[in-house]
């Protein structure tokens, strides 16, 4: 599949895209010092780290692609806006998923909020 395709797919929730086009050394990358920061290894960890998300924020957790992918074949460079609701906050900010691919697999994936402090609160 496309990069550009699946990265679509991926945006908009097609778990059966993502989980089938996962690399087998698949990585995660999370900053930040919050309850969800850290590297996620493979299905499984790609999978805890998506039912963490959703357990803090009640399901509200969404990082929506804003229509712009940006890929080479090997990376790509997606544009996305994060919103959620927590506890009486909300997370409101841009952000860009950064993707290495390997193969036509995802490989690496690296999560790159722009306000990481604002981000870090939301989810602590």
């Amino acid at each position: 599949m496309d990069a550009r395709i699946l990265l679509q797919k991926v945006y908009e929730r097609d778990r059966d895209a993502l989980f089938s086009h996962l690399h087998p050394d698949y990585v995660c990358h999370t900053p930040g010092a919050s309850p969800i920061a850290g590297h996620f290894r493979g299905a499984a960890g790609m999978l805890e780290h998506i039912r963490q998300m959703a357990d803090r924020s009640g399901g509200t957790f969404r990082p929506r692609h804003l229509g712009t992918f940006l890929t080479d074949g090997e990376w790509a460079m997606v544009p996305v806006h994060l919103v959620g609701e927590r506890n009486g906050r909300t997370l409101d900010q841009p952000a860009f998923g950064i993707w290495r691919l390997q193969g036509g697999l995802l490989a690496e994936h690296w999560e790159n909020p722009t306000a990481l402090e604002a981000f870090d609160a939301f989810w602590t």
